[in-house]
């Protein structure tokens, strides 16, 4: 089967991995006692140690699509289906299946298969069993999808967000800003918008305005927060800049006029009362300064529930960072405000 060429997919596309058959085992020649590989969690698959397979899809060689995990199993069932923008050109469309490797961190091939991207502009609906080609003699492993293509011509003029957990607002705008906190640069003195001169919005500024006109509520989220930071800045004078309030100060301020105030950051765990940690991310000051305020300071790390210790402890110490929002609390007040007239802005 040879290529067709390339050819630009522009719209939406829907992906469901449904399951695969026959992978090749890539664990069980490694020597793992019972009681050590159950630090890595449950299995419910065979008693012995086999593939941890996952599915990674490509357009051509640009990643779009991963799947979890399946412990444990050769003949996984993912049944995730996913669904993304492309603006992408490209001849085939890659799906690749790995096994997981937490202790060595090196992921190895169990199969590859792959669809031709005219095929799916053309029949915009695939049901396929894709044939994984693989290295090992033993195996003829297959990978069951489904691929759902929506040109953008075929969105009849529609443009909003798809399948969104609320109904989709009007009125909506977006800023983009060249950087956190800076002056205008000479590069960007001449550029004209609309026929007006180019005048760039300072993150920091906004975001301070923001939360000085906010009623409802606030809600911070990150891996490393400093109370100490200050959002406007006089670039004159060092001294006047000392004098104007602290992000810490604004939230307390906000707190006390009836606004409710939400702190989530990383809970480092090397950090303590007397020592600022490894990375430094002042979770302990900050939630120290909100102490016996009405800001409701939360410091979590990232759990991975249904996992043995080691990679708990792991996923906890190493990864916890990429952790940002607490989807939960943020939804449930996005619902009260839904069909209000307050606004919602996100930086």
């Amino acid at each position: 089967m040879t290529d067709k060429g390339k050819i630009l997919l522009r719209g939406s596309l829907k992906v469901r991995i449904g399951h695969a058959k026959g992978l090749p085992d890539r664990d069980s020649h490694v020597l793992v006692p019972h009681d050590i590989s159950s630090w890595f969690g449950p299995s419910n698959g065979p008693s012995r140690n086999v593939s941890d397979p996952f599915t990674i899809v490509y357009i051509d060689d640009r990643q779009i699509i991963q799947t979890g995990v399946v412990q444990n199993n050769l003949n996984p069932v993912w049944n995730e289906e996913f669904q993304t923008e492309v603006s992408h050109e490209g001849s085939r469309l890659n799906f690749w299946l790995y096994d997981e490797d937490v202790v060595n961190k090196v992921n190895q091939k169990l199969g590859y298969g792959w669809i031709d991207l005219h095929d799916v502009a053309l029949d915009r609906m695939i049901r396929r069993e894709v044939p994984l080609e693989t290295p090992y003699e033993d195996t003829s492993p297959i990978l069951f999808v489904e691929i759902e293509y929506i040109p953008v011509v075929n969105h009849s003029g529609q443009y909003s967000l798809q399948d969104s957990y609320f109904p989709v607002r009007q009125s909506g705008d977006v800023v983009l800003y060249q950087d956190a906190h800076t002056l205008q640069l000479p590069a960007f003195t001449s550029i004209q918008a609309h026929g007006l001169p180019y005048t760039p919005r300072s993150c920091f500024s906004d975001m301070e305005q923001s939360l000085l006109k906010a009623k409802t509520f606030i809600y911070v989220t990150g891996w490393s927060l400093n109370h100490m930071t200050r959002l406007t800045r006089d670039p004159a004078s060092s001294e006047n800049t000392q004098k104007l309030p602290t992000i810490g100060e604004l939230l307390v301020k906000k707190a006390d006029e009836g606004v409710e105030v939400l702190v989530l950051v990383w809970n480092e765990p090397t950090s303590s009362n007397s020592y600022k940690g490894i990375l430094g991310v002042h979770d302990e000051t900050t939630n120290k300064f909100f102490k016996d305020t009405k800001v409701r300071c939360v410091l979590s790390s990232r759990q991975k529930e249904g996992r043995g210790w080691f990679e708990s402890f792991f996923t906890r110490t190493l990864y916890s960072h990429h952790q940002k929002t607490s989807e939960r609390e943020l939804l449930k007040r996005v619902y009260k405000i839904q069909h209000s007239q307050e606004k919602l802005i996100i930086f």
